[in-house]
């Protein structure tokens, strides 16, 4: 056994750079990520070229997760493509955000970014309304930031709406860290039983799991992550992700909102509030939606389930809500 964890260490260190180049290419025809397939996160995930951005989800892929159907387009993005080239009366509204903004334990249209869209639609009857939905599971807001710098700002935004989600301070789920055939906190042996027993449960290729807090957070004290996630990681990562947004909207021209499916955490609310980031929750919605049914959130119908505290589709509407009334107050497209 010794043997073969030092055969395959030598190996995936050799090997690493060629390994990682494929990964980033893998279709999801090769991952059988078609058809409708009913598949784990880790299965609908490939390393991302770049660094910050970390994983990605598979283009072009027809699945089920988590019971709901998932469609992803040529960008890798949970709805299909926008339209390639765009239309001068177009009005465009990126989402950035995690597991909440993608959807997950939802459909499509169940979500609050295309609860949104329609409602906006009838706003603005005589404008072609057109939402993108970058969220990952996963993600943090660093991560969030680099994704929209690198594939959507060609979309000519109007507005990015940035999805808070309390692990927004914490490692994403899985990394992707350099090969080192030294390291004592992996076994490569296990890791290959693990995939072959286990398919889909372990994220594809070199990804591996993030060290946990707790069973339920994901580490975010930058002293005790990898040197090259410390820093998206902590209360700064958050601060430093929305001023890299804030520049790139002052560059391109389109507007930033905060949102958040109940109450926003307390720290990442006085970062938003120092940086005039104006935040939308559906808090008070939430709160008065319970209390008129007498109900407490995690046994409601405002989530997915007892134990998934993603918002339901009831949760996506109140969100979507709140953010129509918060745009359609500002004026900023009429």
């Amino acid at each position: 056994m010794v043997l073969a964890e030092g055969t395959l260490r030598v190996a995936d260190w050799l090997g690493s750079t060629n390994e990682l180049r494929a990964w980033q290419r893998q279709s999801a025809h090769e991952l059988q990520l078609t058809n409708g397939r009913h598949v784990l996160l880790g299965e609908m995930v490939r390393p991302a070229a770049n660094a910050d951005i970390v994983y990605e989800l598979v283009p072009d892929m027809d699945v089920h997760f988590g019971g709901k159907h998932v469609v992803t387009g040529a960008l890798g993005f949970r709805g299909g493509d926008p339209p390639p080239e765009r239309d001068p009366c177009e009005l465009c509204v990126v989402g950035i955000g995690d597991s909440v903004l993608f959807g997950s334990g939802v459909e499509t249209d169940e979500t609050f970014l295309h609860r949104l869209g329609d409602k906006l639609q009838t706003l603005y009857p005589d404008r072609i309304v057109t939402t993108v939905n970058t969220g990952v599971p996963g993600y943090n807001t660093t991560m969030e930031v680099a994704t929209l710098a690198q594939k959507c700002l060609d979309l000519q935004p109007d507005l990015v709406i940035v999805d808070f989600v309390e692990n927004d301070f914490d490692l994403p789920n899985f990394l992707l860290l350099p090969p080192d055939p030294l390291r004592t906190d992996r076994l490569l042996l296990y890791d290959l039983a693990h995939r072959t027993l286990r398919k889909g449960r372990r994220p594809n290729g070199p990804l591996e799991d993030a060290p946990m807090e707790n069973h339920h957070f994901f580490v975010g004290d930058p002293a005790r992550v990898p040197t090259r996630y410390q820093h998206m990681v902590g209360h700064d990562s958050y601060r430093r992700a929305l001023q890299r947004l804030l520049a790139l909207a002052d560059e391109h021209g389109f507007r930033v909102v905060v949102s958040c499916h109940t109450a926003i955490d307390e720290p990442a609310q006085q970062i938003c509030d120092e940086l005039s980031v104006p935040v939308v929750t559906a808090a008070a919605r939430q709160r008065e939606w319970l209390d008129a049914r007498g109900q407490q959130l995690m046994q409601s119908e405002l989530v997915v389930s007892p134990s998934d505290p993603h918002p339901s589709a009831i949760g996506h509407r109140l969100l979507a809500e709140e953010l129509f009334v918060f745009v359609r107050l500002q004026g900023w497209f009429d």
